[in-house]
């Protein structure tokens, strides 16, 4: 019996049979956040990520479940929820890499729009890029993770009159992280702070459907400025499947 799903994929020559199957026929999940929810019934208390925490403890890493990641996500989208965002409203994510940056992304998504930035881009392109996608929250690497982006953050959530600020921590961080120091009018905290106190088995909001953006993605900006590109849940969800397909 053919696997709808995982179709036999060893070469071109496969790719005629496997364009034949309409996409709606196959099964997929229709949003990332399905993709979660699915892994999680799926796979529950298998490690999905493995997050070093810094070179020295590369034997020790922290991993995380599909249920514990499933968990973290629905508290991320919740806490998100409850500051504002709808499925309209975009979470701009600027943060060097960290465990809790994947839930901030998904989190986003299951709520809104996720914006993710790179914050090696100028500060101009970066601010242009956040007041494009009409961020409502800016999530950003904290003053422990990167002082230097949490900077710019500050002053970009100030210029686009951003609802709040919201510092990502380091892999595995213990203890209470350092002050943040306030910025008129907006709300300014530690995400995992405040998602702690969040419900984590379901979503205060409307989950998303297939058709709904995801997130808006910037091009590489090689002729000038970045520019914003809008994926649905039903594209990010094709991709990963598609790439996933080629490297079973």
């Amino acid at each position: 019996m053919t696997d709808l799903l995982w179709p036999a994929y060893d070469g071109p020559g496969d790719l005629a049979a496997i364009e034949v199957v309409p996409l709606a026929d196959r099964g997929l999940p229709a949003t990332t956040y399905d993709v979660v929810t699915r892994a999680a019934a799926t796979w529950d208390d298998r490690p999905v990520t493995s997050f070093l925490t810094d070179a020295t403890h590369w034997q020790t890493p922290s991993v995380q479940t599909f249920t514990g990641l499933a968990a973290a996500v629905h508290r991320t989208a919740n806490t998100f929820t409850a500051l504002g965002i709808g499925r309209r409203d975009a979470v701009a994510i600027i943060s060097v890499n960290c465990e809790s940056m994947l839930c901030a992304i998904l989190g986003a998504q299951a709520a809104g729009i996720a914006a993710p930035i790179n914050p090696s881009l100028s500060a101009e392109h970066v601010t242009k890029l956040a007041r494009l996608a009409r961020a409502k929250i800016l999530v950003v690497s904290g003053p422990e993770l990167d002082p230097g982006i949490w900077q710019l953050g500050r002053r970009i959530a100030a210029d686009v009159g951003a609802a709040a600020l919201l510092a990502l921590r380091p892999t595995a961080a213990s203890g209470p992280g350092p002050d943040l120091e306030p910025v008129d009018g907006i709300i300014v905290g530690y995400l995992d702070h405040l998602a702690a106190a969040a419900p984590s088995g379901h979503l205060q909001g409307p989950p998303p459907v297939a058709s709904d953006i995801a997130s808006y993605l910037h091009t590489g900006g090689t002729t000038g400025t970045p520019k914003l590109a809008a994926h649905t849940h039903s594209n990010q969800v094709t991709d990963a499947w598609m790439i996933a397909l080629r490297a079973r």
